[in-house]
């Protein structure tokens, strides 16, 4: 951690709800820090101490709300949707969809997009910059469930901190006691936590909420983190608290340029006047 770091992350949380991950490309954590935390400010004398304190105790604090508070991710899980289907050959980045503003599941149900009116016609690169949910949707359903679980999990979803790493990697991260894996929607799940039959059943709708981030899934603060950073890198690093724990990161299967293609969109996203990060700009830098 550095406590510079640290201390400007807590106090730009003052006033919000929420928590904050700062962590640089080759997984080292720099800061976590809650808005609604309960451990007094960390101590520059000794935050090594303090910080292993928080690991064993668990206490609802700065780090166990960045590492267990498993919520939806909503549109942030976009990215992952493209890169899935790019990888899959069921879009080009140029491919062209249409948004009429919803997209229907037979007569009787369908799930509305952010513009009520629909995007109309619409390339990869605007579908990001808009987070138009249409167009997940429409690339959800001719990719199916399967290869978007397998995209997800391949950047941490569903897992804890030092899991699925493959053979060689440190069997276990200081992160995981505390940690939440989360969870990616399944037909296993729903069969796990529903009683009634008729909500076990999994349906193409199901597939639409994975897509656009709604329903069961959930994500940590810290894991939304390490998903960003292997859009941004092609690898999912290990999160790194202590000096003493090894760098370790595993290759995502996804092409160059089907990355390349969602960062120009999320780039759009901050930089294109209807962008939807657009309020996120900054004066002389490029951001996604």
């Amino acid at each position: 951690l550095d406590m510079n770091v640290q201390r400007w992350a807590q106090e730009a949380m003052e006033g919000l709800s929420g928590a904050l991950v700062v962590m640089s490309s080759d997984g080292d954590l720099l800061a976590l820090a809650d808005a609604e935390g309960t451990a007094a400010p960390l101590s520059l004398s000794d935050p090594h101490e303090r910080w292993q304190g928080l690991l064993r105790d668990r206490r609802q604090s700065d780090l166990c709300r960045c590492l267990a508070d498993a919520t939806a991710p909503g549109s942030t899980i976009k990215p992952m949707v493209a890169l899935a289907a790019l990888q899959a050959g069921v879009i080009t980045p140029e491919t062209r969809l249409r948004c009429t503003g919803a997209f229907h599941y037979g007569a009787d149900a369908a799930i509305r997009c952010n513009s009520l009116v629909g995007h109309g016609e619409i390339d990869l690169y605007r579908a990001l910059g808009s987070s138009c949910n249409v167009y997940f949707l429409e690339l959800a359903a001719r990719l199916g469930r399967e290869p978007l679980e397998a995209m997800l999990r391949s950047v941490g979803l569903a897992q804890l901190p030092g899991e699925g790493f493959g053979p060689g990697s440190p069997t276990a991260s200081p992160l995981d006691g505390p940690a939440s894996r989360g969870v990616i929607d399944s037909p296993e799940w729903k069969r796990a936590n529903y009683r009634a039959r008729v909500d076990q059943v999994w349906r193409p709708i199901d597939t639409g909420f994975m897509a656009i981030g709604q329903a069961n899934t959930r994500m940590t603060p810290l894991q939304a983190a390490v998903m960003a950073n292997a859009v941004a890198t092609g690898r999912r690093v290990r999160p790194r608290l202590y000096l003493d724990e090894p760098h370790w990161a595993v290759p995502l299967t996804v092409s160059p340029a089907a990355r390349a293609a969602v960062m120009q969109g999320l780039r759009e996203d901050v930089h294109h006047p209807r962008g939807t990060g657009r309020y996120a700009r900054v004066e002389g830098m490029t951001l996604a």
